[in-house]
């Protein structure tokens, strides 16, 4: 949770009375709540196949067996004693680790968790750590489920435990099959478009570790096609068929992912509680990427053909409607709450001292900086005072409400090149260099921007050029992502989520909705790789703001735009901006869509008139 410094000994006291003296009186209420996540629960597509995947994958430990919401029966019956008796075993002071990351005065901070959490006692030993033993899976085992839309194939191998001889060699084989930009699967599968989608995952448990493959088909093929494109994948890493430059580029994304972790409370939290979970000291937690630089290219086939046989669990989901198990809710008596009525012990937390917050504000020239680059240009700057990461985005101010084509231009982008780099030769730069490359079409402007190492700002400036100034795709590839983006708007039309946010959405701007103005059928089957290029170029002939965060000083990080791309000066007008206003009816309206789920979704919305400051 968060909270702020000076309320820490607030919470200490509540957290230490909660855990040490808990009353449980909101038991039946909150079975209402639980019901209606686990109608959640059947509704989502993704829970439902890994749910099915995982049975299989584990067939005695909790990992498969006992999900945190459990089955449909496990709620026919609640029990209050069976909670006490759980939360009596495993809730004591020798099961829990307090881990805070933030503005805090360490010495201050261990006297208060003593002050307050000290008296909470436990005569009884803690309980023995539980084992589970699983049989070896028995060849390719096989669950098919259903839900109307995108099909969708996951493949799961059991693997090792975290921080197992063989886990940093595991990691590297996840990170060399789909690292999100130029592992296997995202070269091979998902930028040559031989199937709709696909990537993997790791999960590496205490007592076991999974390694899970997904992929979606294209229109004209079959689930039983991308599970053998996946498998094909894999056994290019058993046979040592990937390039040398991958195993140096993995590490260096592992270093940056760190940087950025630690710039974060949440994150440094996170990692203090995994070293805690896995039984490890934090020297072990933190020194994860020292032992991933010591895998070699042989400890990576070897650990492959270990752990990825013949022997792993495969699941179909279908394009057919999934099934909906009947839940009865037994009758809940409402409980009466006075929110107006204080306990004594609300009282005295109440009544402990703090030093209230002097608010501080943002302010220009001290906490970031605004440069006139030209007319039209403007650079907003903000120093990294923490590491040599940067963030440049440059923000255009022209959106899809100006050109509603312009929305297909990410998807463009995502297929081609740079230059006279190929769409796959321009992914093996951006990940060598560790830069992330991005674009996004908002209503009233779109965006591009990068971010990384701060010495590669130079290269990486001009592979974006490159890339969006002259991007390299032929019209084959175009057509083919035209199709993929047909068949996913048929299935938005079967998905619940989707429905839901059009029809709210329909609600709020009416004929204004941004889903009736996207591009039609019609518009994306008449668009061309020359014509969305144009429409590119233009975009970079209206007015835009460059924003910079990272270590250059202003005065830097101008000259290096007057010196490229960004600092030509543009000439076409800026189109004039209508705000999105929400609709006021007249009378109350009513929008009712039917579709089968386990779970009724009602929305409320009130026009709240103009927003003005």
């Amino acid at each position: 949770m968060d909270l702020p410094s000076n309320r820490l000994e607030h919470w200490a006291k509540i957290e230490s009375e909660r855990f040490a003296k808990p009353v449980f009186r909101l038991f039946h209420t909150e079975l209402e709540t639980v019901y209606e996540e686990k109608n959640r629960a059947i509704d989502n597509k993704d829970r439902l196949l890994h749910r099915e995947v995982n049975n299989l994958l584990f067939k005695t430990h909790p990992y498969g067996q006992q999900s945190t919401l459990g089955t449909v029966e496990h709620l026919k019956n609640p029990s209050i004693t069976a909670i006490e008796e759980f939360y009596a075993k495993h809730y004591v002071p020798q099961n829990m680790a307090i881990c805070i990351s933030g503005d805090i005065d360490p010495n201050k901070t261990f006297e208060i968790i003593e002050k307050h959490f000290s008296s909470w006692g436990n005569p009884a030993p803690l309980r023995e750590e539980p084992k589970w033993e699983e049989a070896p899976l028995a060849g390719r085992e096989f669950v098919q489920v259903q839900y109307l839309g995108e099909e969708q194939v996951l493949m799961a191998f059991r693997t090792a435990p975290r921080f197992h001889q063989d886990y940093p060699a595991l990691r590297l084989v996840d990170m060399i099959l789909d690292n999100s930009v130029a592992g296997l699967i995202n070269l091979n599968l998902v930028n040559q478009q031989k199937v709709r989608a696909a990537g993997c995952f790791p999960l590496n448990y205490n007592d076991y570790g999974a390694h899970f493959l997904m992929g979606s088909p294209k229109d004209d093929q079959t689930l039983e096609d991308v599970e053998k494109l996946l498998l094909e994948q894999i056994e290019q890493v058993k046979n040592g068929e990937f390039e040398d430059w991958i195993l140096p580029a993995v590490i260096n994304d592992f270093k940056k992912r760190q940087k950025e972790d630690l710039e974060s409370n949440a994150k440094r939290v996170e990692l203090m509680r995994d070293a805690y979970l896995a039984f490890v000291d934090w020297e072990v937690m933190n020194g994860q990427i020292a032992q991933l630089e010591k895998v070699t290219k042989e400890d990576i086939v070897r650990v492959a053909n270990k752990y990825y046989g013949n022997d792993y669990v495969v699941g179909f989901r279908i394009d057919k409607q999934h099934d909906l198990p009947s839940i009865e809710k037994p009758m809940i008596d409402p409980l009466k709450i006075d929110p107006d009525k204080e306990s004594g012990f609300m009282r005295s937390v109440s009544e402990i001292p703090f030093q209230p917050f002097a608010p501080k504000f943002i302010k220009k020239d001290e906490d970031y900086q605004v440069v006139q680059i030209s007319e039209g240009i403007q650079l907003i700057h903000a120093n990294n005072p923490l590491n040599d990461l940067f963030t440049l985005e440059v923000r255009m101010e022209i959106g899809n409400d100006h050109q509603p084509i312009l929305t297909l231009i990410k998807r463009l982008l995502d297929r081609s090149g740079a230059g006279k780099l190929s769409s796959d030769e321009l992914k093996i730069e951006w990940y060598k260099l560790a830069t992330e490359f991005g674009f996004g079409v908002r209503e009233h402007f779109s965006t591009f921007s990068i971010n990384g190492l701060d010495e590669n700002l130079e290269e990486s400036l001009n592979l974006a050029q490159q890339h969006m100034l002259s991007p390299k795709i032929s019209d084959e590839t175009w057509n083919e992502t035209k199709g993929i983006i047909l068949s996913e708007r048929d299935d938005e039309q079967k998905d619940p989520r989707a429905l839901s946010n059009a029809l709210a959405h329909f609600h709020r701007y009416g004929s204004e909705s941004r889903y009736l103005k996207r591009p039609s059928d019609a518009d994306l089957n008449a668009s061309t790789v020359a014509s969305l290029t144009k429409t590119l170029l233009e975009a970079f002939e209206v007015k835009r703001t460059i924003l910079y965060y990272g270590p250059r000083t202003a005065e830097e990080i101008t000259t290096t735009i007057q010196n490229g791309f960004l600092g030509n000066k543009p000439s076409n007008d800026t189109p004039t901006t209508i705000p999105d206003r929400s609709l006021s009816p007249d009378a109350n309206q009513v929008f009712f869509l039917q579709k089968e789920m386990a779970q009724a979704q009602v929305r409320l919305e009130f026009a709240a008139g103009t927003y003005d400051e």
